[in-house]
């Protein structure tokens, strides 16, 4: 009499991209039915295959009440250590019934946020002060409660939900510098946006004087290192954890130009449930892949016909231009709209994409403020001319794959707007490289050092990207138009770089004209700031330079300064009068440092009948440092701290 054959449960969970089968001792392999198996008692191997690899895991299953159980959307798809933690920390969110409820519950019109801080290392202590959320005129902090879940593994003093509506949002945070870095996060309708920090510790060199000084052991978020993803309100934990392990992978995709994309992926990327953010990240992929000439599937190669390969191209672009098209909102996301300009320019404009004309604050990814910048040569209106584009065009960083920049550069008034258009741009673009090549033709020494020092800072550092050789991302665009080239290395919009162009044209010809009537140029040198004291101390608030510097007093030696604030028809602005009286004989002069976002930096005034002043344009509040050099007398005056300075001066 045979004995009875007993059986046992299998369960299987796997992340959409990793494909599976159960195979018995004897080779056998088993149907599943959904990620369960009914099986006889015994050794199985589930042999797995994902993007990242393959392998097999052994699994004994018996009878009895548990189910043995196999995970691949972790351990078989090797997600790296930091993307685990940050896979948890994110289930644990989704898990929580009260989120679940508020997501599932919200409106049309509803969205919700989660920033999430941790530590690199363990005795890194991390702090909710570290970053905060605006909104998008960047100086509303949005109300929040507690995002960690009870009994998860996140620190409740760390993390923070924001109930908002749908949108983009500003996050601010500091850097390991100390300066206070800006990001876009988007708010998705009736989605919940994870946003994942990592705090870091490193040494850093701060300017002092002229020199360099170490500060040793100083903790921020690195932005290199940030992961966002979306979820539902009711999505599974195994979905969340690999939506983390493919997002890591596309970011890394985008930072290291590569492509992790196969045939599979694609197929997940093409279903209607996978994150919205996920797709976008993933055309971007696509776009900057084929952008650089280059495949982006790992399974298909480029044909070698031309025509073949015309058709790939526009099959992916297409596939493309449908995961941008699955976001809820691209017709206000900027990553969406700038990377449709792109997609158009890839497709000659036979997309029809009608994609919108302006973005009204930077994207997300470095890649997309790019291609905005190189559509703003054909299109000068497609930048909207707000604080925060204007501090993305002055002061944005290299944190590939993300976009951020010092939120303080926006202090500064913008200049006034430039009138051109595509070809005039162009034109100037070649006078002034015919001008750098001309003056650095005239010096003896190696890449005309000397001439180019008769330059400002500013205006050298565009002529020498001009005798550069092609940077990485020419070579990405290799379609782009040389002002455009310039436009994504300088990464400043095209009516900025005309005006940049202007001025590059007018001093490198003022410079030509005195050594063609031989005279030595003289190199720029900033005599007035030489002059102040108060440069030579540290900086001891990067965000801004001139705190503590010129003694922290706005009266002085019988000299006081003030400020007075009048609106502009530009809510965002405000022209601020500065101003200092005194007894001073008339000619004396004062020099007027303002923030490190105005060009140029110091104003030179000259007293007359006892009283100078300057006035400028802000977004903001920031401190000005005042130096009489006769007088030998500095003042300080933090204009955000003036009892009538108006709400954006005092908060911004």
């Amino acid at each position: 009499m045979s004995s009875e054959i007993k059986y046992g449960e299998l369960i299987v969970e796997a992340g959409p991209t990793v494909k599976f089968r159960v195979l018995d001792e004897q080779g056998n392999e088993h149907q599943q039915c959904k990620s369960s198996f009914t099986l006889p008692e015994g050794i199985y191997s589930v042999d797995w295959e994902s993007i990242t690899g393959s392998g097999g895991t052994l699994i004994r299953v018996g009878a009895g009440d548990r189910p043995a159980e196999v995970l691949l959307f972790e351990d078989g798809a090797k997600m790296p250590g930091h993307l685990k933690t940050v896979g948890t920390q994110a289930a644990h969110i989704v898990r929580n019934a009260t989120w679940r409820d508020i997501v599932s519950s919200g409106d049309a019109k509803q969205s919700f946020i989660a920033v999430v801080l941790s530590p690199a290392e363990p005795d890194i202590q991390v702090s909710p002060s570290l970053f905060d959320l605006v909104d998008v005129r960047g100086k509303q902090s949005l109300p929040f409660v507690d995002a960690a879940p009870p009994s998860s593994s996140i620190d409740p003093s760390a993390a923070r939900f924001y109930r908002v509506p749908s949108g983009a949002f500003l996050l601010n945070f500091r850097a390991v510098t100390g300066e206070t870095l800006q990001q876009t996060i988007p708010a998705l309708p009736r989605r919940l946006t994870l946003v994942f920090l990592k705090v870091t510790r490193s040494d850093v060199l701060i300017a002092e004087d002229e020199k360099f000084v170490r500060k040793e052991n100083q903790t921020g978020v690195d932005p290199t290192r940030t992961v966002i993803i979306s979820a539902g309100g009711t999505e599974e934990e195994a979905r969340i954890r690999e939506r983390v392990r493919l997002m890591g992978i596309l970011l890394k995709d985008l930072s290291t130009d590569g492509t992790s994309i196969t045939d599979r992926f694609a197929d997940v990327l093409d279903e209607p449930k996978t994150d919205p953010l996920l797709k976008l990240v993933a055309a971007t992929v696509v776009v900057q892949r084929i952008g650089a000439g280059r495949s982006p599937s790992v399974d298909e190669k480029w044909k070698d016909s031309e025509t073949e390969k015309s058709r790939q191209r526009e099959i992916w672009l297409n596939r493309a231009l449908g995961w941008l098209a699955a976001s809820p909102q691209r017709n206000c996301l900027s990553d969406v709209i700038s990377t449709r300009w792109e997609l158009d320019r890839l497709l000659e404009g036979s997309s029809l994409t009608r994609s919108r004309r302006k973005i009204d604050m930077p994207p997300m990814l470095a890649c997309a403020w790019r291609w905005a910048v190189a559509h703003s040569v054909k299109d000068t209106e497609s930048i909207a001319r707000t604080p925060v584009n204007i501090a993305a065009a002055r002061a944005t960083n290299d944190f590939a794959p993300w976009l951020a920049w010092k939120a303080s550069a926006a202090k500064a008034g913008p200049l006034a707007p430039a009138t051109t258009d595509e070809t005039r741009l162009e034109n100037l673009v070649v006078t002034v490289s015919q001008m750098v090549d001309e003056l650095v033709g005239m010096s003896s020494e190696r890449f005309g050092s000397k001439n180019l020092a008769a330059l400002s800072p500013e205006v050298r550092a565009i002529a020498l990207k001009m005798i550069a050789p092609p940077g990485k991302h020419d070579a990405q665009s290799p379609g782009y138009s040389g002002a455009a080239n310039l436009a994504t290395e300088m990464t400043v919009p095209g009516r900025a770089l005309w005006l940049w162009l202007d001025r590059a044209r007018k001093e490198i010809d003022d410079v030509l004209v005195r050594l063609k009537s031989d005279q030595s140029p003289k190199a720029k040198s900033n005599d007035a700031a030489a002059a102040a004291p108060g440069l030579a101390r540290p900086i001891t608030a990067p965000d801004d330079p001139h705190q503590g510097r010129f003694g922290g007093q706005p009266s002085k030696n019988g000299f006081t300064a003030a400020a007075s604030f009048h609106r502009t028809n530009k809510p965002d602005w405000t022209r601020i009068i500065v101003s200092i009286e005194g007894m001073a004989s008339d000619g004396d002069e004062v020099h007027f440092h303002l923030h490190d976002s105005f060009r140029p930096q110091v104003l030179r005034k000259a007293f007359r009948k006892g009283r100078a002043q300057v006035e400028v344009m802000a977004w903001g509040g920031f401190t000005v440092g005042i130096w009489l050099p006769k007088q030998a007398v500095e003042l300080e005056l933090d204009l955000a701290t003036i009892p009538d300075a108006p709400e954006g001066i005092r908060l911004r």
